[in-house]
């Protein structure tokens, strides 16, 4: 059975970072703020780094809250050694940190920029941890629950869950945002509903649909891609005998957009990701079903292995039997991707 400890420790066992000294509580408590980054930014590090990746709790899936100590010369991520040593456990830091970036503005910390849509003006590199003071963001003038994007540390822009044109907006900005930041990672939007943080999800016809669909499909195809250069170089060094399968997004001739992945015959073990159609690639044709239908007929192959974002490890190909099931009831292109 496959077990992410022991992937961790192969990467642990290629490099260990020599470790900083551990900052007293005292020093720490004045200085210590909540920070929302990007989940993949943690699990990278987790991969890349493992042993020094900050203690962090995930937040309405794709983003996560960690704690770090401000400094004039910059920020300290606070690791599993300083809980350890200080005594101290995650949810009861978060609330200092919390209260700590409270008293640095309000609700006046936002300009209007376009007709509903506001942007946060704090510039300090915590304005998208704002979103873990959600009462700030419940008293601006929007129609709804507040929607958040979070494109970068310094940006938090805000519309609302019933104001079609604002979400227009709000995504219009998402994409810009991708487009012109290279330090922009993950635009995709928060809800915050009874206040708890969701993705939000675009109504059936919704206006913004299709930008959400882009905003998506980018962060699924950058995460994927530089986890399995990880997960490649990993296997590299330890010459384990593993296929981390590619996701990788095709036009259909009417427009839509769909994100594949491709499982080959004779590859060995391959590991997956999610993605809107799996090909079972033979030796001369392949074989298209949509994910659901993978991991209905599939499943009993799939294993889960806990990595964000999540991939699936299958350890052979379908037999014979299953494959002519499958092929008498879903697409077969001739042409190989």
């Amino acid at each position: 059975m496959f077990s992410l400890a022991k992937l961790l420790e192969g990467f642990r066992k290629i490099g260990t970072p020599v470790q900083r000294p551990v900052l007293p509580l005292a020093m720490a408590l004045p200085a210590l703020l909540p920070k929302v980054r990007p989940r993949f930014r943690y699990e990278v590090r987790a991969l890349r780094q493992a042993g020094t990746c900050p203690v962090f709790e995930p937040l309405a899936g794709h983003f996560a809250m960690s704690l770090v100590v401000d400094f004039p010369e910059g920020e300290l991520d606070v690791s599993p050694r300083e809980l350890a040593a200080w005594g101290a456990d995650f949810e009861g830091l978060l609330q200092r940190a919390r209260t700590n970036l409270l008293r640095r503005g309000g609700e006046e910390d936002f300009r209007e920029v376009r007709d509903g849509l506001f942007r946060s003006t704090w510039r300090d590199h915590y304005d998208g941890s704002r979103v873990l003071l959600p009462g700030v963001l419940k008293r601006l003038p929007i129609q709804g629950d507040p929607v958040v994007v979070l494109p970068n540390p310094d940006t938090l822009l805000v519309a609302g869950s019933e104001d079609p044109g604002g979400l227009t907006r709000l995504m219009e900005a998402a994409v810009e945002f991708l487009q012109e930041d290279r330090q922009a990672q993950n635009a995709c939007p928060l809800r915050l509903r009874n206040f708890q943080w969701e993705p939000w999800e675009a109504p059936e016809g919704h206006p913004a649909g299709t930008l959400l669909g882009r905003v998506r499909r980018r962060r699924l195809l950058e995460e994927y891609g530089r986890q399995k250069s990880l997960l490649d170089r990993h296997h590299d060094l330890t010459g384990q005998p593993v296929t981390v399968a590619p996701l990788h997004l095709e036009r259909a001739a009417s427009g839509a957009v769909t994100s594949r992945t491709v499982w080959r015959q004779g590859a060995g073990e391959g590991w997956l990701p999610e993605a809107d159609q799996v090909g079972l690639a033979g030796e001369h044709d392949c074989l298209w079903v949509s994910w659901a239908e993978a991991r209905r007929h599939l499943g009993h192959l799939m294993e889960p292995m806990g990595l964000f974002p999540e991939r699936y490890r299958l350890l052979h190909f379908p037999d014979h039997d299953l494959l002519s099931r499958l092929e008498g009831e879903f697409a077969v292109a001739a042409d190989l991707p």
